[in-house]
């Protein structure tokens, strides 16, 4: 019997366009977790893997480590950090605690993190992901791609006002 770790390395090296383990299975070049409502992460290309890291439930967090560990060796983007909504509304609610916080150096790391990884990515593929389903990845628009860009410019003047 194959092991969900298996179907996760298989996914990481290409070796198997289609198989199945337990509650996880690879079809193309996406890894889902229960079905085809969850894809698990896809490879953008040969190099660069998406991992959807927004789990429902402990089993999915533990699919969500598999892929995780077997895709270390490739350039990894995480969806709560690259799909628009999730950057737009995680930065915002950090910025509100950064101007509340006793030690906003917590929380500047934590925007740092974030707009650093949107950042990488937006260098590389030219916008957030607006999506990322069973159909794909749909990349965002020019009118969300403006208003992440300007949070992250927001982050940058917010390190240069306490540093």
């Amino acid at each position: 019997m194959v092991t969900n770790a298996q179907i996760a390395n298989n996914f990481a090296t290409g070796i198997d366009t289609y198989k199945t383990a337990n509650n996880m299975f690879i079809d193309g070049n996406t890894i889902y977790s229960y079905g085809y409502h969850y894809p698990l992460a896809t490879h953008i290309n040969d190099n660069v893997v998406l991992i959807n890291d927004k789990g429902y439930s402990n089993t999915t967090a533990k699919h969500i480590n598999h892929v995780r560990v077997e895709t270390s060796l490739k350039k990894q983007y995480f969806l709560t950090k690259v799909q628009a909504n999730y950057f737009i509304a995680d930065t915002e609610h950090d910025i509100k605690k950064l101007f509340k916080a006793r030690k906003p150096q917590i929380w500047l790391n934590r925007l740092n993190n974030r707009v650093q990884h949107m950042e990488q990515f937006i260098y590389n593929f030219g916008t957030p992901i607006d999506r990322f389903n069973s159909q794909g990845i749909k990349f965002s628009d020019v009118v969300i791609k403006n208003k992440v860009l300007k949070l992250i410019n927001q982050v940058k003047k917010l390190n240069k006002i306490y540093s």
